[in-house]
């Protein structure tokens, strides 16, 4: 079903440190620098020659790729190495497509959907293949997913309950948040939170977790990559488009599309682990839901 081999997509390395840019402490802020004005360089090097040219110590970096999400250093220079080779102004995460007064109809089609194609590849390239096993496993294995989220991502934990219970997987969803502070209070370790949220730092999904851990009932969380106080409180993260690199920085909406693909990824793969099983109880809910329509 899912490659376990190859643990990350490739690229996504740029989108990666400028997602945690700011949480850097100085050492790595250094090297960080260091590696954004000099990736052609650091793809050639070996990990003492980057310590030399970029004043870093060895457990400066190896430390730095962790925190980005590769296992070590050679993990990391594959990844940088293709993203340069791949370079794209027009599809880098960073590229604004702002809206003007003059715009036709025409160009607002393309700069929108320019957008949401880039919020879509940069998502892809921020999924861990072995993350999303255990996400699948987890939600398979679970006696009831609970999905949280509150405003733009409250829908897509309505989304991914519609989409799950339709699988046979007993699944429930709550946007107020004091039901579902009060819900995860009640949750078993059988049971499993999944909590939404773009920022990574809405208050109460946070609180929501951090309940749900005390009670040793597991966490996954969805939001963008960085390092924030859901990320920090749950088991497994999965990530969408770092918010700091896009240019829809007030507005949280388009995000949406990244989290819906990265719900549609763990249902499928969830359907194809499943079996048959999960093929004839979708099967049967389409024709319910088909006897609906006019």
């Amino acid at each position: 079903m899912v490659d376990q081999q190859n643990t990350l997509q490739k690229g996504g390395c740029i989108i990666r440190i400028e997602s945690v840019y700011d949480s850097l402490k100085s050492a790595e802020l250094r090297l960080a620098d260091y590696i954004l004005k000099n990736g052609e360089v650091v793809i050639d090097s070996s990990i003492h020659e980057l310590q030399e040219r970029s004043g870093s110590s060895y457990a400066t970096i190896i430390r730095f790729c962790k925190k980005i999400g590769y296992p070590g250093f050679k993990a990391f220079k594959k990844s940088l190495a293709y993203d340069i080779d791949h370079h794209d102004p027009d599809t880098y995460a960073g590229t604004a497509f702002p809206i003007v007064l003059d715009d036709t109809i025409e160009s607002i089609i393309e700069k929108n959907y320019r957008s949401s194609v880039n919020i879509l590849t940069d998502t892809k390239n921020m999924l861990s293949n072995q993350t999303l096993c255990r996400a699948v496993d987890k939600i398979i294995h679970a006696r009831e997913t609970y999905f949280i989220g509150t405003g733009n991502s409250g829908i897509v934990a309505h989304y991914a309950s519609a989409r799950f219970f339709r699988i046979g997987i007993k699944c429930s969803t709550e946007t107020d948040a004091t039901i579902y502070k009060i819900k995860t209070a009640i949750l078993d370790k059988e049971d499993l939170l999944f909590a939404i949220s773009s920022s990574g730092r809405s208050s109460a999904v946070v609180d929501a977790a951090r309940i749900a851990r005390q009670r040793g009932v597991p966490v996954i969380s969805l939001c963008d990559f960085a390092i924030t106080p859901l990320s920090r409180t749950s088991d497994i993260n999965l990530y969408t488009t770092p918010r700091n690199v896009t240019h829809f920085l007030d507005m949280e909406m388009p995000l949406i599309i990244g989290q819906i693909s990265i719900i549609d990824v763990l249902f499928i793969c969830c359907c194809l682990k499943m079996g048959k099983n999960s093929f004839s109880r979708y099967h049967t809910t389409k024709q319910f839901a088909d006897r609906e329509k006019i």
